[in-house]
């Protein structure tokens, strides 16, 4: 498929001002996504191609859409994410403490899932007891050496990963977080032999396990992302000989490709990441003060809650069954896409996913040769695509679609319509209940939440999931099927980085807190590159009650006192629990985001073009089908509002109104859907 190399949009001021280009490549489950912003205030250029194009076929689409010269381009990378759910590991070793080698075998508990007997239990570990190997050496947690390591030490282990054939080495010791010199020691020993994660590195953290489990991950990524990332990197240089490839951080910062590959696990939400801090800065744009997302793809949708114009920052999280602990935009993803398939299972009851068709062979309606029916499908079905705004290059065919559909729904008795709109009732639940959740969990009323969708079907779905569960106003950005990627565009380059550090919280200790927060601002800087000495700098500290057992994150500010800090964590834990007490106030971690300015400007898309208003057949709900207005995403400028039911044609989609909502745009011509 051939890229849109024509789809443009014009520049607010400022954008490209430091001269060279600046590309966003975002890779999700069916089409890798390509924003383009030349230097100087001209119009953004879009493409889309397939996933599985290789990193040949991007270089060739970066130069069809005109980048030459200096380009920093960047990248929100899938890789190590479906690596890990795809089990796809090296052959890696654990290093430890001596006694703690059965560290990822005990883990927390025995099941994931005590009280579900049907769960299956815990995946086997990364690493193989025969693959551990335990050190004579110990630390404290306040960092004292206990037990030192010595050279003869140094010199077995390296014979052991020798003889082992290791392609990686974790090396995680006992409260190395608090004292890092065994760990270094053991690194070094092991250098030219196996590529080597060190977990106060990976994750400077106490918690033996999570941190174990994260240092293993780390180690056993590095050498696949290394090759995937310098291939795509060699190929877009040959290409533009003056590029430089940096790559979307978990957290939401981007970092030069060696340091990505140094720590790969800290690219593991790297597009969800992209697009939730394009929303986050689009959020503080338009003055909204709790924005939910919904990045609806080909495989999963993805639901993070921005408050204040700022995502929430989690640091535990499970990919694949295997514990990840690394800072990363918070953010929650199902098994629900477009490309996700609908099924009857053992008891002929509809399911929807997780199985994707993916980009190859894809929906059936993509007519590559895929025979099993999806969420694409069932929309185009039911009229939600289709009608306009659809991928250059890609036309979709209602007669395959229609033909997948009766295949399953013959056996139930269902013609291809019916089960089409039931199974986009059915996803578009799925949805509600991930979006109520993650909003809940915060503390917070949905219904007081402005829907923020993208993506490929977050703009088709957003109008149906608002009225399903209350929420008043939805917002689609100008650029949603691509929003991704535009978040790559957008990234400034940073790290977010955590420290333990564990004492009561009182004016006498924040020195040493201080001390421990400029080491790690230190120690990240240096991931940095060349951006190094353009690094600023905003530090939170890790606060609970004595004897808590959840932190919560206070920013730290120079000249602050303890007691303003504790007001601050009183008003915070009022917010976040409902109450506050007399406790001591316990510091537990140090938390500091590096980050360079840089990012370009928001880019206004220019919509003059497509203005024609037409008609098609539509079905949002019950099986009733409609005849509505289809109308250009140019004929809204200069228009009160449109009210449904209605469908929007925009670029690469089409936006659902239903009856009771009305669209307008914004002052970047942002779709703005609302409850009548």
């Amino acid at each position: 498929m051939r890229p849109n190399v024509s789809a443009q949009m014009a520049m607010t001021p400022g954008a490209g001002a430091d001269g060279q280009w600046r590309v966003g490549i975002d890779t999700g489950g069916t089409f890798a996504d390509l924003v383009v912003q030349p230097p100087g205030q001209r119009p953004v250029r879009l493409a889309k191609v397939s996933r599985d194009a290789g990193p040949e076929r991007l270089a060739e689409t970066l130069v069809e859409l005109g980048v030459r010269g200096q380009a920093l381009v960047v990248h929100g990378t899938t890789h190590v994410t479906n690596a890990i759910l795809e089990g796809r590991f090296a052959r890696t070793g654990l290093v430890t403490t001596r006694g703690f080698g059965d560290v990822l075998r005990i883990a927390r508990q025995s099941r994931d899932d005590l009280y579900d007997l049907q769960r299956p239990a815990r995946l086997a570990p990364i690493v193989p007891a025969e693959l551990t190997y335990e050190l004579h050496e110990r630390c404290g947690a306040d960092g004292s050496v206990i037990q030192e390591l010595g050279d003869d030490q140094l010199a077995a282990l390296a014979r052991w990963a020798e003889g082992a054939r290791l392609e990686a080495v974790a090396v995680c010791l006992l409260h190395a977080y608090a004292n890092p010199a065994h760990e270094r020691r053991a690194g070094a020993a092991l250098t030219g032999i196996a590529s080597v994660s060190l977990s106060h590195e990976v994750s400077g953290e106490a918690r033996e396990y999570e941190r174990a489990s994260a240092t293993v991950l780390n180690a056993a990524m590095q050498g696949s992302t290394r090759a995937y990332l310098n291939g795509l990197g060699n190929a877009i240089k040959r290409a533009v000989p003056e590029s430089s490839l940096f790559v979307v951080q978990s957290a939401g910062g981007m970092v030069p490709t060696e340091a990505a590959c140094a720590l790969p696990l800290g690219t593991v939400m790297s597009g969800p990441a992209a697009g939730a801090a394009a929303v986050s800065m689009l959020a503080r744009r338009a003055d909204i003060a709790r924005a939910v997302t919904c990045d609806i793809g080909g495989t999963s949708t993805d639901v993070s809650l921005i408050i204040d114009g700022s995502p929430a920052i989690a640091r535990d999280r499970v990919v694949g069954g295997r514990v990840v602990r690394v800072p990363a935009i918070a953010v929650e993803s199902i098994g629900v896409g477009g490309g996700s398939i609908i099924a009857l299972d053992d008891v002929g009851a509809l399911t929807i996913g997780p199985r994707s068709a993916g980009s190859a062979p894809g929906p059936a309606c993509y007519g590559r040769g895929g025979g099993e029916p999806t969420i694409t499908d069932a929309a185009l079905e039911c009229g939600l695509i289709g009608a306009g705004g659809g991928v250059p290059g890609l036309e979709l065919r209602p007669d395959l679609a229609r033909r997948a559909l009766e295949r399953v729904g013959g056996p139930m008795g269902l013609s291809a319509g019916e089960l089409a709109w039931r199974a986009v009732d059915v996803a578009q639940g799925k949805i509600a209940a991930i979006l109520e959740t993650v909003v809940s969990r915060q503390g917070y009323d949905i219904q007081d939440c402005t829907l923020v969708a993208y993506g490929g079907g977050g703009p088709i779905h957003a109008g149906p999931l608002a009225q399903r569960i209350g929420i008043k106003r939805v917002l689609i950005p100008a650029m949603a099927p691509v929003l991704s990627a535009l978040g790559c565009c957008l990234a400034e380059v940073g790290v977010e980085a955590v420290r333990t550090h564990r004492c009561l919280l009182s004016d006498d200790s924040l020195p040493s807190l201080k001390t421990t927060a400029v080491k790690l601002a230190d120690a990240e800087t240096e991931r940095l590159g060349e951006q190094r000495e353009r690094v600023t700098v905003v530090r939170w500290l890790e606060l609970r009650y004595l004897g808590q057992n959840s932190e919560l994150a206070i920013p730290w500010t120079p000249g602050m006192t303890a007691s303003e800090l504790g007001e601050q964590f009183g008003g915070a834990h009022r917010r976040e629990y409902g109450f506050t007490t007399d406790d001591p106030i316990e510091a537990t971690a140090v938390r500091c985001r590096l980050g360079v300015a840089g990012g370009h400007a928001w880019p206004a898309p220019d919509v003059k073009h497509n203005s024609a208003v037409t008609t098609a057949t539509l079905t949002i709900r019950s099986g009733i089908r409609q005849e509505v207005p289809v109308r250009g995403l140019g004929s809204l400028a200069g228009v009160p509002a449109v009210t449904g039911p209605a469908l929007i044609a925009a670029r690469f989609g089409s936006i659902t109104v239903c009856p009771g909502q009305r669209a307008s745009l914004d002052a970047d011509a942002n779709v703005v859907v609302e409850a009548l």
